[in-house]
């Protein structure tokens, strides 16, 4: 008897469900929807599940969460001036919990970690001669992951996003930067308060993790279960539909308490 890859079959599915919504929005929409997007969600579902099978909690942050949230939002027109403000989601950032060591691999799919990052707590994967045509097929390029104590997160459409105020926060503007990073960030940080207004507006508060949130953080060696999420079984995973969205939900272990002096105010000055 054959043994069924759920985790496998789900994420086909999903990939599926996605590009049907591309269509059906192309289709209302007159073809405002940009060319570029269809590769970046498949490359950011596949990037996803694979980083999500080695770091068990990946939160996704920076570009590709904010160009992530306009689609989802239906934000086309903001989502095309991406581009056109040098902010093309090419690299994707990713944040996952731990406070043990942690031995990264040689590669995650087709991309590659550079050798000295082995043991290292940031690291970055690339795609190997990203500048010849071979390496061009996939829009995203490269992706970076951090180990963080703890953060606040949500799922939306199977992808667990850094809470919306969070990332926020990694846009404020610093005196250190140069002028065209400054200019940058703050270009970001207005998007995502044109996002957060637009989930209040359409009152869209849960599915978007603003009403309730979880604070995820590794809890090893203490009291309280060190579990995120329950074991990977079928019977974790459900669908709901919230304004006619599905959305693959997965069930969360909260912690009794929590504050959120520290994640309110952390925001790690080397990403992005």
């Amino acid at each position: 008897m054959s043994i069924i890859n759920y985790k496998e079959k789900a994420l086909k599915y999903k990939l599926k469900y996605m590009d049907l919504k591309i269509q059906y929005n192309r289709f209302l929409l007159g073809g405002s929807l940009p060319a570029w997007y269809t590769g970046f969600l498949n490359d950011l579902v596949e990037i996803y599940e694979s980083v999500e099978n080695k770091y068990k909690t990946p939160v996704l942050t920076g570009s590709g969460a904010i160009a992530y949230l306009l689609y989802n939002l239906d934000m086309l027109e903001d989502l095309d001036e991406l581009t056109k403000n040098n902010a093309n989601p090419h690299d994707l950032d990713f944040l996952y919990i731990s406070k043990t060591a942690l031995t990264n691999p040689n590669e995650i799919l087709d991309y590659k970690l550079n050798p000295t990052q082995q043991t290292e707590s940031s690291v970055t994967f690339s795609l190997p001669n990203s500048n010849d045509s071979d390496s061009n097929t996939r829009y995203i390029k490269s992706f970076d992951i951090s180990k963080v104590r703890q953060i606040k997160s949500f799922v939306l459409g199977g992808i667990r996003i850094i809470n919306l105020n969070n990332l926020k926060s990694f846009y404020v503007p610093d005196i250190f930067y140069d002028e065209e990073r400054k200019k940058k960030d703050s270009y970001k940080k207005a998007l995502v308060e044109k996002i957060i207004k637009q989930v209040h507006t359409e009152k869209r508060l849960h599915e978007f993790g603003l009403d309730e949130f979880v604070t995820t953080r590794d809890t090893t060696n203490t009291t309280k279960s060190s579990k995120l999420f329950d074991s990977d079984d079928e019977s974790n995973i459900k669908i709901s539909k919230l304004n006619n969205q599905e959305i693959i939900k997965k069930k969360i272990v909260w912690d009794d308490e929590e504050s959120d002096e520290e994640s309110d105010n952390f925001k790690p000055r080397t990403l992005f």
